[in-house]
């Protein structure tokens, strides 16, 4: 089951921080990530906000999540990382968050090794800061536990579609 995978996925994907200096990493960033991107076989390309759009696909469940990786570089203490975030909900007319839905996704985002729920504009995300000197592998591991916890609740939300 994918929700079973993604907590040993996500701790398993940690990685130490760059020590690249900071403006050589904003230089690098962009053309860094494609490459890692690229080794990862996920599909991707890049949309009109500069954003890295990754395709997530389950041939089993004929279902798929989209994942966006932004390429700015961004630091936290000094630790260099990059933002990637999957939208499982637009909130809308049809979709809603009633006070305990919002409850409950907090209350899941103090149990997650790596990400977390967050509300941008009308769309719901779950989203995680990746570090810079993640590997292709552990990058590829992380975007799929990503998407797959944006999915599980965009099926919770939507049932029956898989618009995201």
């Amino acid at each position: 089951m994918k929700a079973l995978r993604l907590a040993s996925t996500l701790a398993a994907a940690l990685v130490a921080v760059s020590v690249a200096a900071p403006s050589a990493r904003a230089e690098s960033g962009n053309a860094i990530l494609e490459i890692k991107l690229k080794a990862t076989g996920l599909p991707f390309e890049i949309d009109q906000d500069g954003d890295f759009k990754v395709l997530v696909n389950w041939e089993q469940d004929k279902r798929s999540q989209l994942v966006y990786v932004s390429p700015e570089v961004d630091e936290f203490s000094g630790m260099p990382h990059y933002t990637a975030f999957a939208p499982a909900a637009l909130l809308n007319g049809d979709v809603t968050l009633d006070s305990a839905r919002m409850r409950s996704l907090l209350e899941k985002n103090a149990n997650y090794k790596v990400g977390g729920w967050m509300v941008a504009g009308n769309a719901l995300y779950f989203g995680a800061k990746l570090s810079t000197d993640v590997s292709p592998e552990q990058l590829r591991k992380l975007l799929a536990a990503l998407a797959e916890e944006a999915d599980n609740l965009e099926m919770e939300l939507t049932p029956g579609k898989d618009a995201l």
